[in-house]
């Protein structure tokens, strides 16, 4: 098959979904697609840039009117010949508000004569009854956009990332599936770990070997930490409860969130925290192997689709986040919503249990492909 990707942007490591569609792309390229990867509204460049890399890549800038860009866009879709588009749809990547009526005209005219898929990544905001007014408000004209923009383009395929989001579309009437997203780290089999100690006993004086690494417990934290949505008392407090030494380790770019990564070592002192900082795909491999779970502070309901939970999952970790107590007027089935590699913190006295926490290795790329293939080839 030909298949034409198309997203927002493209620019490496600075755009998540675009990273995804990149990894994506290339998957299906090895089992014999040809593809295209086509950037519509890129921020990070001024002008029209191709990249000849594993997978061709062209970029058109975001200061492009939306006229230039459908006569570009639809110069080279003409030229591919696709027999499939696949547009990875993210409102926030459209408009800053995520409001996207004037990209609608856009994608209808592009897409004409062609089958199409719509990844949805993310929905409209505020589903949820605590959202503020106001963010109620952007949500409904969201929503009106988000499912006005399905209408119009008619895809024969409509994907999203968590079940969540499955469930919100199938109450307004919209046919989709879920395509489980896939952590952008692979499994290292370099599995030196020495290094971690090494750091860890420069840091705080403690020595961890083989032979008494059962005397310690370690909490992982990839990337950055979302405060406002767990501030991660719950979790200390039971930490506290344990007999073993807790050790508390953050690898990747903490960001702003660098300052409540400050606040919780001052506010538990009993426990050793280190920062490793921004790590190449390898060592952050190797630290996820070296924990005992991982911590996730984005909403349990969603973290299928957090880059941080699934490259703990497809290393066989558990992760622990908050427990959830956002409320929908309709009803949920958390049991079929929570991911099984995540366990939820909330008064129950959790078993910090090293088998309890480590499961098998949940590697998706390779079923996300296989599925989104077939999805294709019944059309």
């Amino acid at each position: 098959m030909r298949i034409l990707f198309l997203c927002s942007s493209l620019e490496k490591e600075k755009d998540g979904i675009g990273d995804y569609t990149r990894r994506l792309a290339e998957a299906i390229q090895n089992r014999g697609n040809q593809i295209l990867l086509l950037s519509f509204n890129d921020k990070y460049i001024k002008e029209e840039a191709n990249e000849e890399e594993v997978v061709s890549v062209i970029r058109i800038p975001q200061h492009f009117s939306w006229k230039q860009k459908k006569e570009k866009v639809t110069s080279i879709i003409h030229k591919f010949k696709p027999d499939w588009i696949s547009i990875q749809f993210i409102s926030y990547g459209i408009q800053y508000r995520g409001i996207v009526f004037n990209a609608i005209p856009f994608f209808r005219n592009i897409t004409r004569g062609y089958k199409v898929q719509v990844m949805l990544h993310e929905l409209w905001i505020a589903e949820e009854k605590e959202a503020s007014l106001k963010d109620k408000l952007i949500g409904k004209i969201q929503k009106v956009a988000i499912l006005g923009f399905i209408k119009k383009i008619r895809p024969l395929v409509i994907n999203t990332s968590i079940p969540l989001y499955n469930l919100i579309l199938k109450r307004n009437k919209v046919n989709a599936s879920v395509l489980p997203l896939f952590s952008n780290i692979a499994v290292t089999s370099d599995s030196n770990l020495e290094w971690i100690w090494e750091a860890i006993n420069k840091k705080s004086g403690i020595t961890i070997n083989k032979t008494h690494r059962a005397e310690f417990l370690i909490g992982g934290i990839f990337g950055s930490l979302y405060y406002s949505s767990w501030n991660l008392q719950s979790l200390m407090m039971q930490l506290q409860k344990t007999q073993r030494k807790v050790i508390i380790l953050s690898f990747g770019k903490l960001g702003t969130t660098e300052k409540y990564w400050e606040e919780i070592k001052s506010n538990y002192k009993s426990f050793s925290f280190l920062a490793l900082g921004p790590l190449p795909e390898v060592k952050v491999s190797q630290c996820i192997q070296a924990i005992d779970f991982g911590i996730i502070t984005t909403p349990v309901l969603i973290a299928g689709k957090s880059g941080s939970f699934m490259a703990m999952k497809e290393h066989g970790v558990i992760s622990l986040g908050k427990k959830s107590d956002i409320s929908f007027n309709f009803p949920l089935d958390l049991d079929n919503l929570v991911d099984t590699y995540l366990q939820q913190v909330g008064e129950e006295q959790l078993i910090f249990d090293s088998d309890l926490l480590k499961k098998k290795p949940s590697p998706q790329l390779k079923n996300t492909v296989s599925q989104f293939l077939n999805e294709l080839k019944t059309h």
